[in-house]
């Protein structure tokens, strides 16, 4: 406003005892007003994309970082700063650093475009981006952030699906890792989106001990891991991807076995990866065997120096090995007869 240097404030207006504040001053009210017109029609297409994700229950800062993200994605769209965004979000929702909301979206009465505006106000009969068709650099106001275009909405779309599948699969108890594992062969998954794929078997925690697989697991796990791979050879062999395929075993298997010995869809994953060559898997570790004595296919390690006899057998020899559910050796027989080829599996949602 004065003209004076930088240099020139901060020796004469600033002293030891009061300091020069750090960082970005924080924003005024009067910034959206202030504003450029190109910069309101940027702001306001991050904010529909910011309100669209939070219509869909995702959380104020993954709906930020998402949709800032989603914008920076076309290179010819107006500059906005995080902090500029950030502060839009606050007045938005009147979270973090606002104590009420201030700014709302409305519909255009021209063109129909979501517009930002005052909290509380009533419809305008024009907005930011009817008004940037009459600048001279209206062109680059429409392709950059004017209304939203059919490849903004289909690319948004997309990173909300990648979205939604990333948090279904968390809430199934996937961990990062794991997620990133499921989504890397996803053909539904955005390429630009799509994590790469693994070089080597992904885990969480210490791995599977291949060479005591028989005398390390307890029978319960092993009878675990066999039906999830049969589950998920039966889901894979009527045409599911193996994403699916997987995803549809752990769904089906886990509510069985909450009581005793809950199974994790992270072991799960690992043990398909073992017994399938997949996600990072060059050669089958794990292998299915057919049991003589009850027609069941059980997992055996291909490096187990003392493998040990079929798992459904034994859990009919000595029921009370399985604590949570007290089954009989009824129970273990059906366990046997479900794990055999053929066995009805559900249709993935």
């Amino acid at each position: 406003m004065t003209g004076l240097p930088a240099t020139f404030v901060l020796r004469f207006v600033f002293d030891k005892d009061g300091g020069a504040r750090r960082g970005r001053p924080s924003y005024s009210d009067e910034f959206l007003a202030r504003a450029p017109l190109r910069l309101q029609a940027a702001a306001s297409a991050f904010a529909a994309h910011y309100e669209r994700l939070r219509d869909s229950r995702f959380p104020p800062a993954q709906s930020l970082i998402t949709a800032f993200k989603h914008y920076r994605s076309f290179p010819n769209a107006p500059t906005l700063l995080f902090d500029e965004a950030f502060y839009l979000c606050c007045n938005l929702d009147g979270i973090w650093a606002c104590q009420a909301k201030a700014l709302q979206l409305a519909e255009c009465r021209r063109c129909g475009s979501r517009h930002l505006q005052a909290y509380g106000s009533g419809a305008t009969a024009s907005c930011a981006f009817c008004n940037s068709r009459r600048c001279d650099d209206a062109a680059d106001a429409r392709h950059g952030a004017g209304r939203e275009t059919p490849r903004s909405a289909t690319a948004l779309d997309t990173r909300l699906a990648a979205l939604k599948l990333r948090q279904s699969l968390k809430h199934l108890g996937a961990s990062d890792r794991i997620i990133d594992v499921l989504m890397s062969g996803m053909e539904c998954v955005d390429p630009a989106l799509r994590p790469p794929p693994p070089t080597q078997l992904v885990h969480w925690g210490l791995p599977l001990p291949l060479q005591r697989w028989g005398s390390y697991l307890n029978t319960v796990r092993r009878i675990q891991y066999s039906l999830v791979v049969n589950q998920y050879i039966a889901l894979r062999d009527a045409g599911f991807t193996p994403e699916e395929s997987v995803v549809a075993a752990f769904r089906h298997l886990e509510t069985k076995f909450r009581n005793d010995s809950p199974l994790t869809l992270d072991r799960c994953v690992e043990v398909i990866s073992l017994a399938d060559a997949r996600w990072g898997v060059h050669a089958a570790e794990l292998e299915r065997r057919g049991c003589e004595a009850c027609a069941a296919d059980y997992l055996f390690s291909r490096r187990d120096t003392s493998p040990q006899p079929c798992p459904f057998c034994l859990l009919m020899r000595y029921p009370s090995q399985y604590r949570g559910q007290r089954v009989a050796a009824s129970a273990a027989s059906d366990m046997a007869t479900q794990s055999k080829a053929g066995f009805p599996v559900d249709r993935v949602a």
